[in-house]
């Protein structure tokens, strides 16, 4: 039975690639409306997740869901910086000028530095882990390297790395 799981996660995998590298050229390619086999079987809806007009994804950095089904997407864009979807694909908020506020560094060190997310439940609350890449530009300050732990809303409650001081 293992071995017809890993079977399913890889051919998955292999078309989720090969469908998302369709969509990055563009309309070069025509990426499959469905793809994977039997209990991962899955359709390709093209308008889950479309962001406003003037609002775009940079590279992607990561995609987390919390308890209530909320999907958190991050990418190196300095108009899409945090977008939280529902289930369904719908914008729930945008945290874009806001990451200043939140997180020390204004849309572009962000943009600059963005890197990964991770979800974690601890007892009966939830957080979200950021980590960041080091940017340091000839003659500018070091920025990133950090590891912070945030509550859903953004608030930074515990950091390490390239900060002031370690909490």
């Amino acid at each position: 039975m293992s071995d017809q799981y890993l079977f399913n996660r890889r051919t998955f995998l292999q078309t989720a690639a090969a469908a998302t590298a369709g969509l990055t050229l563009g309309g070069t390619a025509q990426a499959a409306t469905k793809f994977g086999e039997g209990k991962m079987s899955f359709t390709l809806d093209e308008n889950w997740g479309k962001l406003p007009a003037g609002m775009n994804y940079g590279l992607g950095c990561a995609v987390v869901v919390d308890s209530k089904d909320r999907i958190y997407v991050t990418s190196r864009s300095p108009n899409a910086c945090v977008v939280i979807f529902d289930r369904d694909g719908k914008i729930l908020e945008t945290w874009t000028k806001e990451v200043k506020d939140k997180f020390g560094y204004d849309q572009q060190q962000y943009v600059a530095t963005a890197h990964g997310l991770y979800w974690s439940k601890e007892g009966d609350h939830e957080f979200l882990y950021w980590t960041e890449n080091v940017d340091a530009p000839k003659g500018k300050p070091r920025i990133g390297a950090r590891v912070y732990k945030t509550d859903l809303t953004g608030k930074i409650l515990h950091q390490i790395g390239n900060v002031e001081k370690e909490s």
